[in-house]
């Protein structure tokens, strides 16, 4: 008697869950409700018990073709609207044949991420680590675990916000925002400034912000600074039709000799020089020279 009441409890539920899964469409998946899921789990512990006369029906498999790129169908039709038979014929048409590769790609077999990652550890374990002496701005640091564990770590700076703005994402903003409020507490300064910009770029737009301010259209730039800072120096005065002259402060009396002619608009130097030179004497001499004949010193930090 209790087995046949049993049963037929099991089959009323097993027909009610049936009927939601058949009422219950979402983008054609139907989904099975929790709580009958559980009743079922657990009535059907009973090994007399009946199984369910009618199983659902299995979801349809269209969650490829939902997200994962155009069908050939729909490549087929765009390749017709533009014009083409074959996606290698629009593909020529676009990647100009000078960088388009002639041969097939020499690409490994599929593996896991787990084989990967197993890889790459094997890779780096090969590796010596040496001090580096390149110097040119390249210094060892040391990061502390509060900085690695709370910036460098946290994906609320760079997951916050998708960076497709004409400025940058919200992470970075925060951080900047954090850095000059930080500034301003230690300074005790009303304003505080924070620049996106790296060496090089920041050395230009000194030179730019300095001919602009003396209306002077020559600049001096210090042999002792980094390459990768001159570079960046001298093709933007390329570009911007401004003549530059590369001095050294080892001769601060011919530097000074120069900047008394009244016709640069400023003097970018290194400090440490890219040689880990120090040349506070001779800085200070410069310092005094242009200060009576208006141009702008800037010293880049190492």
């Amino acid at each position: 008697m209790l087995w046949s009441i049993l049963s037929s409890f099991h089959r009323f539920h097993c027909n009610f869950v049936q009927t939601l899964c058949h009422q219950h469409h979402l983008l054609g998946i139907r989904v099975m409700p929790s709580c009958s899921r559980l009743i079922i789990r657990s009535l059907s512990s009973g090994s007399n018990i009946s199984s369910i006369d009618e199983k659902p029906e299995a979801p349809k498999a269209d969650f490829v073709h939902r997200h994962i790129g155009p069908s050939e169908k729909d490549i087929n039709h765009m390749l017709q609207f533009c014009g083409f038979n074959r996606i290698e014929d629009f593909i020529s048409k676009v990647v100009p044949d000078s960088i388009s590769l002639k041969r097939d790609l020499k690409l490994e077999n599929e593996t896991s991420e787990a084989d990967l990652i197993r890889r790459l550890k094997l890779l780096m374990s090969k590796n010596e680590v040496w001090r580096s002496y390149i110097g040119q701005g390249y210094y060892g640091t040391i990061t502390p675990s509060t900085i690695q564990r709370n910036i460098f770590e946290n994906p609320g700076w760079y997951t916050s916000y998708t960076p497709y703005q004409p400025e940058i994402s919200q992470g970075r903003l925060e951080s900047l925002f954090n850095y000059q409020t930080m500034i301003s507490d230690l300074t005790g300064l009303a304003r505080a400034n924070a620049s996106l910009l790296d060496e090089g770029t920041a050395s230009a737009e000194a030179m730019c912000m300095a001919v602009r301010y003396t209306n002077r259209k020559k600049f001096l730039l210090d042999r002792r600074c980094h390459p990768q800072t001159m570079n960046v120096v001298t093709s933007r005065a390329r570009n911007l039709n401004i003549e530059i002259e590369v001095v050294s402060i080892d001769n601060v009396e011919h530097v000074k000799e120069i900047i008394s002619t009244g016709q640069f608009s400023g003097y970018l130097l290194q400090y440490p020089d890219t040689e880990g030179n120090i040349w506070d004497e001779k800085i200070r001499a410069v310092a005094e020279i242009t200060k009576l004949n208006k141009p702008v010193t800037y010293r880049g930090g190492a």
